[in-house]
C-alpha cells in the first residue's frame, strides 16, 4: 500500500490531498472528509488504514493547510478557510482525482464531525456514484433529496455537539428520503472519540467503530 501527499487543483486554485492506493485492484474507492482539525496524522492513519484494507482512499484538505490545536483555533480556521463554493469544488475535485487514480468509481465516503456533513452532501448528489456513507459524530441536516444510499452513524452517548438524539433524527430523515441507515451509540464517549490525538479518544470504541465501518463499506445492504 502506498500513501502519498499530492496536489489537486480546480476553480478553487490548488490544495493538497492524501491518497492511498492498495497494491492490488481496489475493492472500492472511498472519499475521506476530515474534521475541523484538518488533515492530521489521525486522518493520515484513516486513509492508510483504508489502503491496507484494500480500498483506494483520498482526503482533500478543506482548510488550506491549517492544523488547529484548540477549539477556538478550529473555529477561526473554519472562518478563514475556503468558502462554501470552493469547498464543494475541492470535494468534487478530490472525488474525480480518486476515480482516475484508482480506476474504480468512488462509491463510499467517510466523514468526521464537520466532514460528516460533507460526506452526506457528497451522497446527495455532490459526488455522483456514492452509495455508502459513514458519519462519525456529525451529519448534514435535512431535508434530503430522494436517495437509495446507505448511511452508518457513529456517535458517543455523551456527545454534547451531536448527541444521539440528533443522529437518530438524521436516520429517520434518511429513511423518509428512501435510504437506509443505522446508528451505533458508544457508551461513555464524547465527540472526537475516534481520533487518537484528541483527549476524548476512546481506543476500544474507536476500534469497534472502525470494524463496523469496514464491514459496512463492503457488506450487504442495511435493513431500514
Amino acid at each position: 500500500m502506498s500513501l502519498h501527499r499530492i496536489p489537486i487543483s480546480g476553480p478553487f486554485g490548488s490544495t493538497s490531498a492524501l491518497l492511498a492506493l492498495p497494491p492490488e485492484p481496489p475493492r472500492a474507492s472511498v472519499l475521506v472528509l476530515h474534521s475541523w482539525w484538518g488533515v492530521t496524522e489521525d486522518v493520515a492513519a484513516i486513509v492508510a488504514g483504508l489502503g491496507e484494507a484494500g480500498y483506494a482512499a483520498l482526503c482533500a484538505d478543506l482548510l488550506d493547510g491549517r492544523l488547529p490545536e484548540t477549539i477556538e483555533e478550529a473555529a477561526l480556521g473554519i472562518a478563514g478557510a475556503p468558502g462554501f463554493a470552493d469547498r464543494t469544488a475541492i470535494v468534487q475535485a478530490g472525488g474525480a482525482h480518486l476515480a482516475r487514480a484508482s480506476e474504480v468509481p468512488v462509491t463510499g465516503a467517510i466523514g468526521f464531525s464537520m466532514g460528516a456533513a460533507w460526506a452526506m452532501w457528497s451522497a446527495f448528489g455532490g459526488v455522483p456514484g456514492i452509495r455508502r456513507v459513514v458519519c462519525y459524530y456529525g451529519g448534514e441536516d435535512p431535508p434530503y433529496p430522494a436517495t437509495d444510499a446507505a448511511f452508518l452513524f457513529h456517535v458517543g452517548s455523551d456527545d454534547d455537539y451531536d448527541p444521539p438524539i440528533r443522529m437518530r433524527a438524521l436516520r429517520r430523515a434518511v429513511l423518509a428520503a428512501g435510504g437506509t441507515a443505522r446508528v451505533h451509540v458508544y457508551n461513555g464517549c464524547g465527540h472526537w472519540f475516534a481520533e487518537p490525538a484528541r483527549p476524548e479518544h476512546d481506543e476500544v470504541a474507536a476500534g469497534k467503530a472502525w470494524q463496523r465501518t469496514l464491514a459496512f463499506l463492503d457488506g450487504p445492504d442495511l435493513d431500514a
